[in-house]
């Protein structure tokens, strides 16, 4: 086995992961599959892992590259990001920034061993960071992603969310969806009211099933999370390990 492969024996993918977050001004609630695929060498493995955390005090779930077995660990930048406290959008530009650094030698090694694995519409690795903070929820969403027109380009993209003005105007909340969505963007296009009535998290719980229904990559238990001036409430813990 070359060294490209040793390298993507060892690397760790949320791929097709489902991710959904609704901002409010006064919560933010967010839920996740639990399914992870290992890509290697010799086949696709599968395992349920926890893909909503905390670090320092602030809660942060991801899709994509999780770690590449060789130093590249998102959680372990999620520390980093964190430790110097700061608002949430602080903590997203410090992520940020460390990411943009350490993820072009790891993406070279990928593309160079499977360049299928992701593009422009495909990201290596999109993160949101969420709490709340100064009266308001406050949610951050990165991107890290090739460039349209230059592929061996890493590109980079962010969204803060921290204040009832960022609202659209006639909106009451904001819907951020990473990783694979395709099954739910379809229904909340064909019922522009689907969501009228019903908690958030009974929203979140029902777009992320049908993902699962059609999608072998997206599985396993549920973590559903909301976070309001009153602290953090788990609905469901799913296979994360909660104090």
């Amino acid at each position: 086995m070359n060294r490209y492969l040793l390298f993507l024996a060892s690397t760790a993918l949320l791929r097709a992961t489902t991710i959904l977050a609704i901002w409010e001004p006064m919560a933010v609630t967010v839920g996740v599959d639990s399914r992870i695929t290992r890509h290697t060498a010799q086949g696709d493995s599968y395992s349920d892992e926890c893909k909503l955390w905390n670090s320092g005090g602030y809660y942060f779930t991801a899709t994509g590259i999780l770690n590449d077995g060789a130093g590249f660990n998102v959680h372990s930048l999620s520390l980093e990001a964190a430790k110097k406290g700061g608002s949430i959008a602080d903590v997203a530009a410090r992520f940020k920034v460390l990411a943009e650094a350490a993820l072009p030698g790891v993406t070279s090694r990928i593309n160079r061993l499977d360049p299928t694995l992701f593009t422009p519409e495909k990201p290596y690795l999109e993160l949101i960071v969420f709490g709340f903070e100064n009266g308001s929820a406050a949610i951050s969403a990165l991107s890290f992603h090739q460039e349209f027109d230059h592929p061996t380009r890493l590109e980079s993209g962010a969204v803060d969310w921290n204040s009832p003005k960022d609202l659209p105007p006639g909106e009451d909340a904001g819907f951020f969806s990473m990783g694979d969505h395709t099954r739910m963007d379809r229904y909340m296009d064909a019922l522009p009211d689907w969501s009228i009535g019903q908690p958030r998290e009974t929203t979140i719980r029902q777009m992320i099933q049908l993902e699962v229904k059609d999608n072998p990559n997206v599985g396993g238990p549920i973590s559903l999370l909301q976070v309001d001036s009153s602290g953090a409430h788990w609905f469901d813990t799913g296979v994360c390990h909660v104090p």
